[in-house]
């Protein structure tokens, strides 16, 4: 039956506290560390949300190729939402074309490489609390992609 949709959701009382810092960074080491890409590679399945702005991730096979494609569509966005700024897009081209390539291809040449893992794409104290019942950490409005483990996501 292709038409039937459901939504499965857990409510959480979350409390106005901030993460517990004794618990709340293990907990994200976790999430990286068991949360690996189910087909090896960068992105995600679906669209994500950061604020009302829908980011289509897809898939690359290295982490320089979605990090390119990624910013390269997140400016595109800003343009097209404050307009065209051509400092911006005279610095866009040299940095997405030398400035990444330099810095992002050596973490996967040579054989290195990197492990796309699960990581939360908007995570700041507005999206972090703690859980009223359970008393752990929670967070929500993930945005979550996999990513490279130390990537600070694209705000």
């Amino acid at each position: 039956m292709p038409d039937i949709h459901f939504y499965l959701c857990h409510f959480h009382d979350i409390t106005d506290d901030l993460p517990n810092l004794q618990t709340f960074p293990a907990m994200l080491a976790e999430l990286h560390r068991a949360g690996t890409s189910p087909n090896g590679q960068f992105g995600f399945d679906n669209a994500t949300y950061h604020g009302n702005i829908p980011i289509e991730h897809g898939w690359s096979s290295t982490w320089e190729a979605y990090f390119t494609r990624t910013t390269r569509e997140l400016l595109r966005l800003e343009q097209q939402a404050q307009g065209p700024n051509q400092q911006l897009i005279e610095l866009a081209g040299p940095f997405l074309e030398k400035v990444v390539p330099r810095l992002l291809r050596p973490l996967e040449t040579g054989g290195r490489s990197i492990k796309p893992c699960l990581i939360h794409g908007d995570l700041w104290y507005g999206n972090a609390s703690m859980d009223g019942d359970s008393e752990m950490p929670i967070i929500f409005d993930a945005a979550s992609f996999y990513a490279h483990n130390e990537c600070k996501p694209f705000e």
